[in-house]
């Protein structure tokens, strides 16, 4: 790492671990990211406005199982003044083909979140609803043959509440006056007052974690299989929302039909 990004490493851990006792973050299913010595793809819903589960379960990965995993963030995060120097630290890459490549190689785990500005720009309204549009991240993962765990965070959009849609305001005039994804701003109510400015609601955030999945096992050729991949994502994207639906009904107390696509800890897909 830069001299900036180790300097950036120490108070990104020490806030992030003061994140997880504010939000009682708890960890159901962290044994299917143990069982994967190597590399892997966490794939997980993006909260409002920022994934501020997965952000804490990297930070539990590391400082409690030596676990090193990367965030690969949108290309707009590193316009922000100075964050591509203090990348590393955060435990964040860009989408930079060798960069992953490179993640790869030295066996450390990626952190994926599909929806991105479409999830993290939502409204109150829009809470828990995974929106992913495409599979590229399976082509990611097929790509360097890696199983893919998925991930969801109850409790998440509750931390702030989104005014508007933003992604659906914004993305019109980004499409018509080619502007880069991720230009304009999203708006949200903390305790005290509007976001960035105020602290989160402290509200209980539970990590919910699904069994591997194996692209081979799961009839995947490679990253050009785009029917299989289609029929993977379909299935991805039912597990992470079933997850997040789980999750609700058991943090208000709600009964919850039987589970169909198999995403407790020790299932198989």
């Amino acid at each position: 790492m830069n001299p900036l990004a180790l300097l950036s490493r120490a108070p990104w851990v020490a806030y992030w671990q003061l994140m997880r006792r504010y939000h009682r973050f708890e960890v159901n299913g962290i044994e299917n990211v143990l069982r994967i010595r190597g590399p892997a793809v966490l794939v997980g819903y993006h909260g409002k406005p920022g994934a501020r589960d997965l952000i804490m379960l990297q930070i539990q990965l590391l400082r409690e199982h030596g676990q090193l995993t990367h965030a690969v963030v949108h290309d707009a995060a590193f316009s922000l003044p100075g964050l591509r120097s203090l990348a590393a630290g955060m435990l964040m890459i860009d989408r930079d083909r060798d960069t992953i490549a490179a993640v790869v190689a030295r066996g450390e785990k990626l952190v994926i979140t599909p929806g991105g500005i479409g999830e993290a720009w939502g409204s109150f309204r829009d809470r828990h609803r995974v929106n992913w549009d495409g599979f590229g991240y399976l082509r990611l993962a097929a790509r360097h043959r890696l199983p893919v765990i998925p991930v969801a965070g109850v409790g998440v959009d509750d931390a702030f509440v989104g005014l508007y849609n933003a992604h659906r305001l914004w993305k019109p005039l980004w499409e018509r006056f080619k502007l880069p994804a991720g230009t304009g701003f999203w708006c949200g109510l903390g305790p005290l007052g509007l976001w960035p400015f105020t602290p989160p609601f402290p509200v209980r955030i539970v990590q919910h974690i699904g069994a591997p999945m194996d692209l081979d096992r799961m009839g995947v050729s490679g990253p050009g299989d785009d029917a299989a991949l289609a029929a993977v994502h379909e299935r991805v994207v039912a597990t992470v929302q079933e997850m997040l639906n789980r999750g609700e009904d058991q943090a208000r107390g709600r009964a919850h039909p039987p589970d169909e696509v198999g995403w407790t800890a020790g299932s198989a897909p």
